[in-house]
């Protein structure tokens, strides 16, 4: 069954090579533009896909090791980072994406 999740994930991370991609060309635009990069990237996304985009990078920014102990604590961290950071136009926001 772990392998199996493992399988998943590297089919997910090569979908998610394709949309780094694309985010990296949109914040490129967006510099040369004087844009917000986050501000374009919810307005292209949209505000459920964006949130879900950020919750996502969020797991990515911690240590999710190849165990599944390890993989669990990192999901934790993940977790954590999600309930503590605040949202787009909040005080204290810093970016899902660009920081």
């Amino acid at each position: 069954m772990y392998s199996q999740a493992c399988e998943r994930v590297l089919d997910t991370l090569e979908s998610a090579l394709k949309i780094a991609n694309d985010a990296i060309g949109a914040h490129k635009m967006a510099t040369t533009k004087s844009i917000d990069p986050e501000a374009l990237l919810l307005t292209t996304l949209g505000e459920e896909e964006y949130s879900a985009t950020g919750a996502a990078i969020e797991y990515l920014r911690g240590p999710l090791g190849p165990t599944p102990s390890a993989f669990l604590e990192g999901v934790r961290h993940g977790s954590a980072a999600i309930n503590s950071s605040s949202n787009y136009g909040e005080p204290g926001f810093q970016g899902h994406i660009y920081h």
